[in-house]
């Protein structure tokens, strides 16, 4: 074999070994990057919401849950198990201040306790005003009425009929279907020591709608009001309804002479008409 001929060879094998090595060298290059270990992001367990809760809604168990949330996406409202491990038992019975949806996380601004300001404004339904009437045992259904009924409002007041002496006692159911919000601050029944809910109270919080609280406030100026405990089966899911029977309010011609009876928010009396000169 000739000289030239075994240098070829040489260099062929040295060729080869050269690719070798440099194919072992990319392969485990590869396998470095591969196998590399992925940066592992930092999280904490916050507190968002299992359903979704409207507006005035009461927190019930299963309501709240915890959720892995990336740390560098906390927002400062957000309530975090580190700090506040207990605070699925003790949010229990708050109302929900601000629509939440499912796995929303939940704030303070969103949630208000019992006895927290903006309570009783966070139980109203949009449009809705509380309004308090006075009440009684003999009123108010022998106490047996609780916050979250539904009850009639019924105006009693004293007039006079046409031409008599004597005065007249007149009802009318003025308000219907009215949801009670509380009694006195109660905005929950109690259970007394037989295990009754019972809440007696003086004072009793409406939710009526502007005119309808406008109806009540004449109602309390021209009598007395009572309020009539309303079935469950009887229970509409529409709102409160003004029955219009202080609206008849239009002056009525009479017979009696030069009189005239003119009704007034429901009270009637005899009046001389204006001269027509």
């Amino acid at each position: 074999m000739s000289v030239a001929r075994i240098a070829v060879l040489i260099l062929a094998v040295l060729a080869a070994a050269a690719a070798a090595w440099l194919a072992s060298s990319f392969v485990g290059s590869d396998q470095q990057i591969a196998q590399a270990p992925e940066p592992q992001m930092v999280t904490d367990q916050v507190l968002v919401a299992a359903n979704d809760l409207p507006v005035g809604s009461r927190i019930a168990p299963g309501d709240l849950r915890w959720q892995t949330w990336p740390s560098e996406a906390l927002a400062p409202g957000f309530i975090v198990k580190a700090r506040s491990p207990e605070i699925t038992t003790t949010m229990q019975g708050a109302l929900v201040r601000a629509p939440m949806l499912k796995g929303e996380p939940v704030t303070d601004a969103k949630v208000i306790s019992g006895d927290a300001t903006g309570f009783m404004a966070a139980r109203l339904g949009e449009g809705m005003r509380a309004v308090s009437v006075g009440i009684s045992p003999e009123t108010g259904a022998g106490g047996f009425i609780l916050p979250g009924d539904r009850v009639d409002v019924i105006v009693t007041r004293e007039g006079r009929s046409d031409g008599s002496r004597e005065p007249e006692v007149r009802s009318d159911t003025v308000l219907t279907n009215v949801r009670v919000l509380a009694i006195d601050q109660a905005f929950a029944e109690a259970t007394d020591e037989t295990g009754e809910k019972v809440v007696v109270g003086k004072t009793a919080t409406l939710e009526l709608t502007p005119m309808q609280a406008e109806t009540l406030a004449r109602s309390q100026a021209v009598g007395d009001i009572w309020l009539s405990l309303r079935s469950l089966a009887d229970m509409s899911t529409g709102g409160p309804q003004d029955t219009g029977a202080l609206s008849a309010n239009k002056p009525a011609n009479t017979s009696h002479g030069d009189t005239v009876t003119v009704v007034r928010y429901g009270v009637r009396s005899l009046e001389q008409p204006r001269s027509s000169r």
